[in-house]
């Protein structure tokens, strides 16, 4: 087992224990979050989401997650999906009623998005800019490989790069590069 993969066992297992105690005041709340496998590969192709906290009308907070860079961030909208809710009625002390006519609506996934990236030929590109960005020590660097018969984007990598799943990185890149979107 890997230490990555360590690490959410052991987490799940501390969470566990804690939850068995019963504690009063310690709870556990499921979110959602974009989690990156890949680390830094196609990283500034696939782009980087953070997530946004907002307070509605009625004093709620929403959270809600945005694509800031990369695909993440022009296929915003078709990732997204729909938020399902559940209304019912309620009497004046806003406790639900005993029969409480129940309007049920289930969320809805976002789409899929599949892009044309070859891994092979990825891994490749992205071995060669760190040798190069090693070597010479450029400012900034990109390279892409194309499909000429079809237009196939089949591998694009940038340097200076980052791994999204460490935001304090996504912010360093942005400043460096002066990239207001952060």
């Amino acid at each position: 087992m890997n230490s990555a993969n360590w690490g959410k066992v052991s987490a799940k297992k501390t969470k566990e224990k804690i939850s068995k105690m019963n504690l009063p005041g310690i709870d556990f709340v499921k979110e959602s979050t974009r989690y990156y496998p890949n680390g830094m590969f196609a990283s500034q192709i696939i782009g980087f989401a953070k997530t946004e906290e907002k307070q509605t009308k009625d004093g709620f907070y929403v959270r809600n997650i945005h694509g800031i860079t990369g695909m993440e961030k022009q296929m915003d909208k078709l990732l997204h999906g729909k938020k399902g809710h559940i209304s019912y009625e309620r009497d004046n002390y806003n406790s639900k009623l005993l029969n409480p006519k129940e309007v049920i609506t289930k969320p809805e996934d976002g789409d899929n998005v599949y892009l044309t990236i070859d891994q092979k030929i990825q891994t490749l590109l992205e071995d060669v800019l760190t040798q190069v960005e090693q070597k010479y020590e450029p400012s900034r660097m990109t390279a892409i490989v194309m499909n000429p018969k079809t237009g196939e984007i089949l591998a694009m990598s940038n340097r200076p790069s980052y791994d999204p799943n460490n935001p304090v990185n996504v912010k360093k890149l942005v400043q460096r590069c002066d990239i207001n979107t952060i």
